[in-house]
């Protein structure tokens, strides 16, 4: 890092990888107690008794504009499934990324409308049933878990990765589990459901 060496290849495949196939698993990551305390009681709160799904919302303008979701199939997304599933979506992301339109549906809640900061964002991936959105860093907190994620916008480039796994139209790393999937194509309403 001091360096300024992008390391992101040189974790996946020269790390990770070989902890992988050492050990069976790769180490997980986990908030401290207080966080998790305060996601659950967060959930409690404002979620319950419907079951919490994160979704990272990107809508960088100045830097990998190629990960920025598509705002017009989520909030399509988002309301085919008001009314279907008992599900509330908690977007989480930077404040001013996140499109004003998400507020009106009844099944989403934006966690930065509570003051939220990233170590909070976290806690709330790591403490929800499922994370979907964008490839961006906080969605490392469900990749290194066994939690089910839908990660868009990937640009993975699976023959710079060891053990890359292709499934279908999806791709996953060698250590995710099948409920864990990244797409580095275009999404769509289709996709998401």
């Amino acid at each position: 890092f001091a360096d300024r060496k992008y390391l992101y290849y040189e974790v996946m495949n020269e790390i990770l990888y070989p902890y992988l196939i050492k050990h069976g698993r790769i180490p997980t990551i986990s908030c401290v107690p207080f966080l998790v305390n305060w996601a659950r009681d967060f959930y409690q709160e404002h979620v319950c008794p419907n079951i919490p799904v994160t979704v990272l919302v990107r809508n960088n303008p100045f830097f990998h504009q190629q990960r920025n979701l598509k705002t017009e199939c989520w909030l399509e997304f988002l309301e085919y499934c008001a009314g279907r599933y008992p599900v509330k979506f908690v977007l989480i992301g930077t404040a001013s990324e996140i499109d004003a339109r998400y507020r009106g549906l009844k099944n989403v809640l934006v966690a930065k409308d509570f003051n939220t900061g990233v170590d909070q964002d976290l806690a709330l991936i790591q403490m929800s049933a499922i994370h979907m959105g964008s490839a961006s860093g906080p969605g490392c907190m469900a990749l290194f878990s066994s939690k089910p994620l839908l990660s868009v916008r990937h640009s993975i480039v699976p023959e710079a990765h060891k053990g890359m796994i292709r499934d279908g139209s999806f791709l996953r790393f060698p250590f995710s589990t099948p409920y864990q999937r990244a797409h580095s194509g275009e999404e769509t309403v289709e996709l998401l459901i």
